[in-house]
């Protein structure tokens, strides 16, 4: 379990284990997370545990993270790992919720490194569920079932 640990980096963000329950959601929701998306989360930190910190300003107030945080709610989580960001204005706060949610979808996936990762877990036996990728997308990054333009498959 985590425990509460205050730890000061560059003197505008804090390392803290809150009780789940002290923290609130921003006033809007710039992005919507589904239900699949949260059970997705849910099984990975009913696996895992909560391996990355939220994202909090000095009120407690999700920046980052609302997802996880939803995820551990349900999953009744006592406390919740978080990072408090203190001694920005507002509008910092406003700035860095939108970057850190808009910085995410910018990313690229390699498909070659990502087919290699999954067929080393698929030679170690491991649960593709902790993936969270669903079984059509694994099953086109290996190319598996897929048509090929101009070649003839053999009958047997």
């Amino acid at each position: 379990m985590i425990r509460s640990i205050k730890l000061k980096i560059r003197n505008s963000y804090e390392w803290l284990s809150l009780p789940i329950d002290s923290i609130k959601p921003p006033t809007r929701y710039v992005r919507r997370h589904s239900r699949r998306q949260i059970t997705k989360l849910k099984k990975l930190n009913s696996h895992f545990g909560q391996v990355a910190p939220i994202i909090v300003d000095a009120n407690q107030v999700i920046i980052d993270g609302h997802a996880v945080w939803q995820a551990m709610r349900e999953l009744d989580s006592g406390e919740i790992a978080a990072v408090a960001v203190t001694g920005r204005s507002d509008p910092e706060i406003k700035a860095l919720r939108l970057a850190l949610n808009r910085l995410a979808i910018e990313t690229a996936w390699d498909n070659r490194e990502l087919r290699a990762e999954f067929e080393d877990l698929i030679s170690l036996s491991f649960d593709l569920d902790l993936t969270a990728f669903d079984v059509a997308e694994i099953d086109h990054i290996l190319e598996l079932d897929l048509p090929k333009a101009n070649v003839v498959e053999e009958q047997t």
